[in-house]
């Protein structure tokens, strides 16, 4: 058991250690601005002396040598004054010094004080001389005339205090020193007798109660009095005990729904200042790099859109919405549904507003890409069907009477039913590998892709001779990866027959395979025309033509890079482009190894 103590004992080594600290701060603070004091006026000083003697050197200059007049100075200040004056050229030369003949000390060029004053800057150093066991202050002062240094003096003095002023100090510490603890002895005393006697009746009170490690048992008592202060206290701590655990379980809840809900849900007070944020306000936000709490929305939030929508759900009774967009951290447009409401008491006073932002970027872009993609499949649909009908139109309107005119007639509306049998193949690809990367039903098995690469060069052959273009595949029998063949064959296909499209005759196209530590990488260069920079983010989408004129000439569907990209995709892989306009373009696939 510890020792027991009356109130004053325990008191008093606290009180005591206090003072001691106090007087132990107040001495070693008073030293220390005096010794800052005595450091200031003495580099005052300096700054003061150094100037004169700058003047004084390069005064009759047109008479006197500097060099002669400043170790003529020096000599002269060496039996007036108990600073050490030394004068020195702008190349770090002792032109004088008080301490000894000049030649005798060597080129200070190099210190860097020499090499501020050479810069046009004075500077001022304290140190300390191990052999006197005294500090100093040594201070460099640049003369300049017409901003161009002619000499540089430097000054240096001992730091010293005169013994009288020491005297007074230790003194005047040492009188308050005993007024305060005079003091001290006067506060411990009064304060423990104001305190002993209430402290005595409750510990005479309480004799009967005792606690043990748990604060919920407490003994009863022979007193009624006692008694049923004991059964009211074990009472209050029962009920006290059954709130805590329900307001610790009811808190649970309510961080765990926060936690696991995609919306961004924050709790403002009436001062527009945040109170509570669930997970995915900080990873909207990003809040981890500081702390949000009591912060205002307007310094926490840049967004005016949410600034005023929070002011108007705290001022309005009914549940607001609004579209609100916000910008990531690479400026990637986040759009959001806000739904804010007013947080009452029970008397009906707002004391706050709940704002829940509900991200639906992903639909606004999937509305966006609906929204083109139903105009683009109307388009690229409607134009062969309208070349057909005004074809089939003509002939039923008397060309079927001229058999050149319809056979060419027909041949056309042939090329334009090929057309859209080719935008219409091309669709249901496109759904084909959607569903079976969504469903997971693509089959993959390991394949040495050199064979892929090979078939997809033969079939596109015909048409590389047909343009005298040369195709050179250079991929290792050795590499090996997991792909659907009949896919990967497709999307090599599309990527070779590109490239050909859009190569001028006589040019190159190759195929480079090679393998890395984890990934295939499939590269297909051409020498074409090449891609402009601005068309390279967008050259994936369905439909996407950089010349649709052109591209129509040459029958392109405007689908077959977006069949590449989902083929890559659909084998867990990814698919990039560089290209240069007038020189050709590389495309590459890579492929990443099953472990």
């Amino acid at each position: 058991m510890p020792k027991k103590r009356k109130l004053i004992w325990t008191l008093y080594p606290w009180l005591l250690m206090l003072f001691v600290s106090a007087i132990a701060a107040i001495i070693w603070l008073s030293n220390k601005s005096l010794d800052d004091i005595n450091r200031i006026l003495t580099e005052r000083y300096l700054k003061h002396q150094a100037y004169l003697i700058g003047l004084a050197v390069l005064e009759d200059q047109e008479t006197t040598n500097p060099e002669d007049k400043a170790e003529q100075l020096c000599l002269a200040l060496a039996k007036k004054i108990d600073v050490t004056v030394v004068i020195l050229s702008p190349l770090g030369n002792v032109w004088g010094h008080t301490a000894g003949v000049p030649s005798e000390f060597p080129n200070q060029v190099l210190s860097p004080e020499i090499q501020n004053a050479n810069a046009g800057k004075p500077s001022t150093m304290i140190g300390h001389d191990y052999e006197t066991q005294r500090d100093y202050i040594e201070y460099t002062y640049p003369v300049l005339e017409d901003k161009q240094l002619i000499l540089i003096v430097q000054l240096k003095q001992y730091l010293v205090y005169e013994p009288t002023f020491l005297r007074d100090r230790m003194i005047r510490i040492f009188a308050a020193t005993v007024v305060i603890f005079l003091f001290l002895q006067f506060v411990v005393i009064t304060f423990t007798r104001k305190i002993k006697q209430p402290i005595q009746k409750i510990i005479t009170f309480n004799k009967s109660i005792r606690t043990t490690d748990s604060w919920k048992w407490i003994p009863d008592s022979e007193i009624v009095e006692m008694s049923e202060l004991v059964g009211s206290i074990r009472h209050v701590w029962e009920d006290l005990e059954e709130q805590i655990k329900l307001a610790n379980m009811q808190y649970s809840e309510a961080e765990l729904i926060l936690g696991s809900m995609v919306e961004a849900v924050m709790v403002f007070d009436d001062q527009e200042k945040l109170i509570r944020f669930n997970q995915a306000a900080q990873k909207l936000f990003h809040f981890k790099d500081n702390n949000p709490i009591d912060r205002n929305v307007v310094e926490l939030i840049r967004n005016t859109h949410l600034h005023r929508f929070v002011r108007q759900t705290l001022s309005m009774q009914r549940v607001r919405e609004a579209q609100i967009v916000f910008y990531g951290e690479d400026n990637e447009e986040i759009f959001t549904h806000a739904y804010g409401c007013q947080l009452q008491n029970d008397d009906k006073q707002v004391f706050g507003a709940l704002i829940v932002l509900h991200d639906i970027t992903r639909l606004y872009r999937l509305e966006n890409i609906r929204r083109d993609f139903v105009a683009n499949v109307s388009h690229e649909l409607k134009t062969p069907v309208t070349t057909i009908k005004g074809f089939l139109e003509t002939l039923l309107d008397g060309a079927m009477t001229d058999p050149k005119s319809a056979e060419h007639f027909l041949s056309i509306a042939l090329e334009r039913t090929n057309q859209l049998n080719a935008v219409i193949e091309d669709l249901l690809k496109l759904s084909r590998l959607e569903e079976g990367t969504r469903s997971g039903t693509i089959t993959i098995d390991e394949t040495n892709l050199r064979e892929v690469v090979e078939k997809a060069v033969t079939l596109c052959r015909p048409q590389a001779d047909d343009k005298q273009i040369r195709i050179v595949a250079d991929c290792s029998a050795d590499i090996r990866a997991s792909v659907n063949r009949s896919l990967m064959t497709q999307a090599l296909m599309n990527l070779i027959d590109n490239a050909i499209k859009y190569s001028n005759k006589e040019t190159e196209v190759r195929i480079l395979c090679s393998q890395e530590e984890k990934k295939v990488v499939i590269d297909v260069i051409d020498e074409g025309i090449g891609i402009g920079s601005e068309h390279i983010d967008r050259i994936f989408e369905r439909f996407y033509r950089v010349d649709k004129s052109r591209s129509r000439e040459m029958g392109g569907t405007g689908l077959g890079l977006a069949i590449v990209k989902h083929v890559v995709q659909a084998h867990g892989g990814t698919i990039s482009v560089k290209s240069i306009p007038g020189k050709g373009s590389r495309f590459t696939i890579q492929l990443f190894l099953l472990s």
